[in-house]
Parts: C-alpha cells; structure tokens; sequence
C-alpha cells in the first residue's frame, strides 16, 4: 500500500543512469523521511530485484533507448500479480517521452514528473506526489487518476478523458469527487447541456459542493449564456432497478424521486414485507434494496433473512429506520445489511448513505465490508474471488491480525483445509471478544469433525449473542438430531417457526425433523405443501448415508423408509431418487436382495434415476452370480478428514500466498489499470517499446514453494 503518512516505513527503489541524479533523488527522499531506498543505474538491476522483493514504490526514467525501458518495467509489473502493490513513478523528458506516458497509465502507472538535474525541482516534484497522496486519502486509483488529467488536458485528449471519468465513475459511484472531474471533461468536450446536468445532480448529493459547482460554472460558461440542463439525467450510481420497502407512502415516493433525480429508471416500491417478497422471490436480483427495518407482513429481520437464504447474496441493502434498537444491530450486520440510516434524513444524507454503500461494494475499504464480501463469495461458490480479497485484506496494515484470522478461516474453511481453518478461527476467538460470524464459523468446522456437543455449544454462544437468527435455529436443529436429541430438534424448530412460520426454510428443517421422529402425517402434510421437494429429500440422503458411514446402517435405511412413507404417492420423482438411494445403501452393505427389489420401484422412470438404477441392478446381479462383493469408491469421514491433511499450518500458508499471487489484477488494485484504456495516441510507437519483453520469472514465490 502506497502511503507516505509515514515516509519511514515505505520502501523506495531508485533507477537512474546518471549517478549524481541518482544521489540528488536519494538526498531529497532522505530529507522527507524516506528511510529504505534501494538504487539502480539499470532497469535490468531493477528486473531482477522485482524478481525477489516488492517494494512499495519504484522512480525511474524512460529508457526508451535503453536495452530494457520503463514500459516494458510497467508491463512486466501489471502481468505480475505479486507485485500489484508496487506504485511506479516516471521521470520523463516532456518533449522527446511524453508521448510513452498515456500507454504507461494504462499499464499502472502511478505519476510522472519532469526529469530534471536541480534539486529544487526533484523537491518540487516529490512534495507535489505526496500532496495529491494526502488529498487522495492514499487512494492509488485516485492519485494516478489526478496526474491522468493533467496528461489528458495537456495533450488535449478530450474524448479519452470523458471516458476515462465514466469508467471511472463506476468504482466510485456517486462521488462528488469524480462527479466534478466529469462534468469539468464535459466541459472541455464541448458537452456543456451534459456537464450542466451531471452539476445539478452533484447539488442533490452533496449539497456542500455547490459552490465547487459555481465556479467550475463560471470558468466554462460565459455570462448569460444558457445553462438549461438535460431532461435525461445522468446516471450517476449505476443503477438499473432499486427496490423500496417502506410503509409510509410518503417516505416511498420522496425516495423514488430522489433515485429518479440521480438517473435511476427502474424503483419498485412496496408497503410491506409479503409482497415485497413476492416480487423478490421471482424476479432477478435488484441493484440495490432500501427498506425500513419495521415493516408489515414479512418483517424486516426476517424478509432481510429470506433474501439472504435465497441466494440474493449481492444485493447491498440499506436500512432505514427511526426504530432500530441497539439490540437490533448485531442481527441486522450478520444477516447482511450494508449500512443503517436513521429517520428522520435529508435528501444528501441519504444519497450519502447509497454513495457509500454503493463504493464500497465497488472496491471495499472498511474490514466489515471485506469481511461479508468474502462470505458472500463462498456463498455463491465463487472461492477464487474470496481468496482474491483476502489477498487484499492480508495487504491491508488498517485491518486488525483478529479479523484477518476469521477471514482467512472462512477460505480455508470453503476450500476443505479444515485443520488449518480451526486453528485460525480458534486463535481468533481466543484472542478477542465473541464474534458472532466467528462462532458461526468454528460451529461448521467442529459439524464437518463430527464434534456435534461442541458444535452445539458454538451455535448457542452465537444465539445468545442474536436471537432472531432463524438459519441458525434450524442448524441448531439439525446438529440436535445429528446427536439423536429429536426433542431439543423440535424445540428448536419451534422457536424458529415462531420468528418466520412461512420460511421455506425452517419447513423444510420441520419436514426432517418429522421424518426422523417418524411422525408421518406431519412430514407428509408439509411435503404437500412445500414448492419444492428436491431439497428435502436431498437433505434426508445425506443425513442417511452419514449415518451409515458412522456405524448406525439400520438407523438410515429406517430414515430412508420414513422418507418414503412420508413422501405424497404423487410425488413420483421424488420416490424413486429415494428408493435410489435406499438400494444403494443396501448394496453396499451387502443386502443384495433387499437392494434389487429397491430397484424394481424405480422401473419406467425414463430418466437419469432408472439409467443409474438399471446400471447398479447389472452389478448386483453380476456380483450375485461370481459371488463376489461390489466395491464402493465412497471415503468414510475419517478418510476425507485425512485427505485435508492434517498439515502444518506453514505448508497451508505457502500454497495460498501462491494462489493469492497467481490471481489476475483486478481494475482498482494498480492504479488506474485496467480502468483507462488508451486507444490512439501514439499506440504504435508504444507497441514498438513493448515487443520482446525481457525475461521475468519471479521467484519469491518458487522460493516459497520449496
């Protein structure tokens, strides 16, 4: 990370073929506070150092003559994921190597300056990178993007800019930052009617910026010319469709107009909870959801619950709320919400509350947010992405070693490095206050240990700690059954039918329950009425085969006929996927005759279930006949326990700092790569710097892997 806070603790390598430049440029950083410089007369000492170590910032010149130049350094850099990290500073000749500068931006570039023999100006220079730092709040996108403008002015690049300000305004969307950098390129594009009605949008925001407004007015406008604005607001957020709950009318129709003033053309607003979920329930994902925390119907706690629960894992939600209790939060940030605002709220501190929502989800800066956007990766399976961020976290000195161990447990829990995710989320635990997604999370590794008494004990600390957490009550649930306490399963079911009744969720855990109790009726009566019963009788299988992969094969062929005996006559798909499984289960217990009549039930399926029953009938009667046993290539749970490995926790971190650093950089992470594209300035004598790379392999990481 880029931050010159603290001089003292960046690490700054210096290339320069002039050795008395050299020297000048190392006495001026050792004057600001710099105390790690390395120093370099060639790019190929540079190359070779970046091959081993990533400092946080690289000056160096052009090269264009040179055997290596300061292109194919940047290009080398932004192929290396490893050294994302790494900020680049050119100091270029303006007349004989500017032209190279717009392809270097593109290349993660962070800032240029002229080259220069005096010392006043390499001062000069320096002292101006670490203004636009601190203005920038350290943000590297935000410096580069400031040295950017002024390479696109100068250049007068107008069309480049305009759209090197929208790209960039989705990573940041909503900023009055990046809203005055788009509506100033308007202005020099001769789009003044669009910069004049990104401006009045920017008043509604942030009223604060008004008279930043004026005079960027002022300086563009002559006086009496017309300034009338656009009919066709801007979309500044980025929004396509944004769901609104909220039982007060009012308060629906004041924010529907606010999102229709900012560009948004799609706000669907509903009164109460049950319809608003009937809309979610069947169409695609919003873009953003605000909803008042007390609402009808579905109240807000749990419609929030079933959002999550249905796999609406993207979706920021914003709250809204003069009620909220202090007791309420803890839920609330665990079920996922994205931030809270209080009523009564101007029309600015709400679109504030969107803005930050809004970038944060873009590129996530705070640890809670980094925190729900790798759980919200594992959830939706993509575990590349989890590990990408917490790459980013582990770079980050801001976010506490507490947190950072949770996170790092929930990848290697999502990964199956079991070991080494208990021992991360127990060190967590241990070292601060309970946690709740903490405890969460040690309750899923002890499941996946079969340590259900301690697992169970995790799940109740949690509850304690959230009350309302109807997922957890039915884990809670099942973890009693796992125990063979069907009534603490009961009781715990209950409780969650009385927070969310109509939760597809909790009837389904009901359903299971009332099967393995052997409660018929109930099961069936339920089965009836669930949409869906795949996922029931799904859940009840592998219930069933664990169960006789730990010794007890007469309980699971007994679930295996509950479930049947349960199951509604007409519900035919269903039955045979059981009757499926229940032959299989015979079968390899060697119940060759029970299996086989089984089988006979599947008949005239005409699916994958009879194609995979009629190949397991060939075995069992081939078996029959040579009078051998059938094989099984199913591990038992020992087994896959092992094949995690129980290994040491050094070997586990090596290997995810190697698949942390095979990861493609992602716009957001160098500069503004990625994020500017330059299309025809000089792109071919840039491409003729950029043939023939020099050879780079690094090897921190072999080093690593040995």
């Amino acid at each position: 990370m880029f931050c010159v806070e603290d001089p003292s603790e960046i690490s700054v390598v210096v290339v320069e073929k002039a050795s008395s430049v050299r020297q000048l440029i190392f006495d001026v950083l050792r004057t600001l506070g710099v105390q790690h410089i390395i120093q370099f007369s060639t790019a190929k000492e540079l190359l070779g150092y970046l091959e081993v170590e990533d400092p946080n910032w690289v000056i160096l010149p052009a090269m264009i003559d040179d055997e290596i130049n300061a292109l194919q350094v940047l290009k080398l850099i932004c192929g290396e994921p490893r050294l994302k990290s790494v900020r680049c500073t050119l100091a270029v000749d303006e007349e004989e190597e500017s032209f190279l500068l717009p392809t270097a931006f593109e290349l993660g570039l962070m800032s240029f300056h002229q080259r220069s023999f005096y010392r006043a100006d390499v001062e000069s220079a320096v002292e101006d990178l670490f203004t636009i730092a601190r203005l920038k709040d350290w943000n590297a996108v935000q410096i580069s993007a400031e040295y950017l403008r002024r390479l696109l002015d100068d250049l007068s690049l107008r069309h480049e800019r305009v759209i090197f300000e929208k790209t960039l305004l989705r990573y940041y969307p909503g900023s009055s930052r990046q809203l005055i950098s788009l509506a100033e390129a308007q202005f020099l594009s001769g789009k003044k009617t669009e910069a004049l009605g990104i401006l009045a949008q920017l008043k509604i925001i942030e009223p604060k910026s008004e008279s930043a407004a004026k005079r960027l007015v002022n300086k563009h406008c002559k006086a009496g010319e017309d300034q009338s604005l656009s009919n066709n607001p801007y979309n500044v957020f980025g929004l396509k469709t944004v769901v609104l709950i909220d039982p007060d009318s009012d308060m629906l129709q004041f924010m529907a107009e606010l999102f229709e003033s900012v560009g948004v053309k799609e706000t669907l607003s509903f009164e109460g909870g049950d319809e608003a979920w009937s809309w979610l329930s069947e169409n695609p994902e919003p873009d953003l959801i605000v909803q008042e925390w007390r609402i009808t119907g579905v109240t807000g706690p749990l419609l929030i619950q079933r959002i999550r629960g249905a796999g609406l894992l993207q979706v920021p939600i914003l709250v809204t709320s003069s009620l909220m209790e202090q007791a309420d939060i803890p839920l609330a940030l665990e079920m996922g919400i994205d931030h809270v605002i209080n009523k009564p709220f101007e029309a600015s501190d709400f679109l504030r509350s969107v803005v930050w929502v809004l970038q944060q989800k873009a590129l996530p800066t705070e640890a809670r947010t980094f925190e729900t956007k790798i759980r919200r990766c594992i959830d939706s399976g993509k575990k590349e992405e989890a590990l990408r961020l917490l790459g980013l976290v582990q770079e980050d000195p801001r976010i506490p070693e507490q947190k950072k161990d949770l996170m790092h447990a929930e990848v290697c829990y999502a990964h199956g490095e079991l070991p080494e995710a208990r021992r991360l989320c127990s060190e967590a635990l241990s070292s601060a206050e309970s946690d709740v997604n903490g405890l969460n999370l040690l309750a899923k590794i002890l499941i996946e240990y079969k340590d259900f008494e301690s697992a169970a004990v995790a799940l109740e600390q949690a509850q304690k700690l959230c009350p309302m957490n109807v997922s957890r009550l039915v884990k809670m649930a099942e973890v009693n059954m796992e125990m063979g306490n069907l009534e603490g399963a009961s009781e715990h079911i209950r409780v969650a039918e009385g927070l969310d009744s109509g939760s597809p969720v909790v009837q389904e855990a009901k359903c299971r329950v009332a099967v393995e109790s052997g409660d018929v009726d109930t099961a069936r009566e339920i089965f009836v009425a669930l949409d869906c019963c795949a996922h029931v009788v799904s859940q009840m299988n592998i219930r069933a085969i664990a169960l006789a992969r730990t010794g007890r094969f007469e309980k699971g062929i007994e679930l295996y006929e509950q479930t049947l005996a349960s199951l509604p006559k007409r519900m035919v798909k269903e039955r045979h996927a059981v009757y499926y499984n229940l032959a299989l289960a015979q079968a390899r217990y060697g119940n060759y005759d029970e299996a086989l009549v089984a089988l006979k039930e599947v008949e005239g399926n005409l699916g994958r279930v009879e194609v995979k029953s009629r190949s397991l009938e060939r075995k069992i009667e081939a078996s029959q006949r040579s009078g051998t046993r059938l094989k099984f290539n199913e591990s038992s749970h020992q087994e896959a326990l092992s094949n995690h490995g129980e290994n040491p926790s050094g070997e586990y971190q090596r290997r995810t700092e190697l698949v942390i650093s095979s990861l493609e950089t992602r716009p957001g992470e160098l500069c503004c790569y990625k994020i500017f594209i330059q299309h025809d300035f000089e792109t071919e004598r840039c491409s003729g710097l950029l043939e023939k790379l020099p050879h780079f392999k690094t090897r921190k990481g072999l080093v690593k892997a040995s």
